[in-house]
């Protein structure tokens, strides 16, 4: 965030907490290739997106106060903070964007150097198309975590559907609408006979989902069928940290 000198030592009535000790942040004489900043909204989580701008999706949130590491920035939508407006974003060192409008980095300068691409908006539809292309498939029999991650791109990130469900949930990821879940979600659900295990969809945007069973199928239930017992848990975007194919 671009401060005064004066803005730069307190928001609102309260102090800002020193960068970590032994952090160093370079002004105008240079940048570092990763810096320690501190979300700065004034109360609300910053929503932490997939690329620069709100029409990426959210994929994550961060307390207020929250210590965060950005690793380089990228012009974007513009917004206003308390301080004014911008149209920096961070890079985080986890993953995704967050508008510097609302990240207090202790300098008017950049603090790390842009970052030489962006994202491209379209890691979702390519994870559909992808699914959508494996349809009638019967490699995924009990593996529908691998599934999803391979829809993005990746693999070996959880050991199960469950397992991903808990920890997006403890990420503040997770939403809990059945209607209107958007293209690239990746949905969870359980039953009393899945050994613990869970089981993920991938949402294609329009009420329908690839579902990884005993061959790759649509299916129109987020949680499959409620007749066989099973729950619907929740869906969130992808980590920003999944590649993509």
């Amino acid at each position: 965030m671009m401060l005064s000198t004066k803005a730069r030592r307190t928001l609102g009535s309260a102090t800002i907490v020193p960068i970590i000790a032994g952090t160093v942040l370079l002004g105008a004489a240079g940048t570092a290739d990763a810096a320690t900043a501190r979300v700065a909204t004034g109360g609300p989580p910053l929503n932490v997106r997939s690329g620069p701008t709100t029409a990426y999706p959210v994929i994550g949130q961060l307390a207020n106060g929250s210590s965060v590491t950005i690793t380089c920035w990228a012009s974007g939508q513009a917004m206003t903070g308390l301080y004014g407006t911008e149209t920096t974003w961070d890079q985080l060192s986890t993953g995704g964007y967050v508008a510097d409008a609302y990240v207090y980095t202790g300098s008017n300068s950049p603090v790390v150097p842009q970052c030489a691409s962006q994202p491209t908006i379209n890691r979702e539809n390519r994870a559909v198309a992808w699914a959508n292309s494996m349809l009638g498939n019967t490699s995924y029999n009990g593996l529908c975590e691998r599934f999803i991650e391979r829809a993005y791109g990746t693999s070996g990130r959880y050991g199960s559907a469950l397992s991903a469900f808990y920890a997006l949930r403890g990420a503040g990821m997770m939403h809990y609408t059945q209607t209107g879940i958007p293209s690239g979600a990746i949905v969870f659900s359980r039953n009393p006979y899945d050994q613990g295990y869970g089981h993920v969809v991938l949402s294609r945007g329009d009420g329908t989902f690839v579902s990884p069973q005993s061959t790759v199928r649509i299916v129109s239930n987020p949680a499959l069928s409620s007749a066989a017992g099973y729950t619907f848990l929740g869906w969130s975007y992808a980590p920003g940290s999944w590649p993509g194919r």
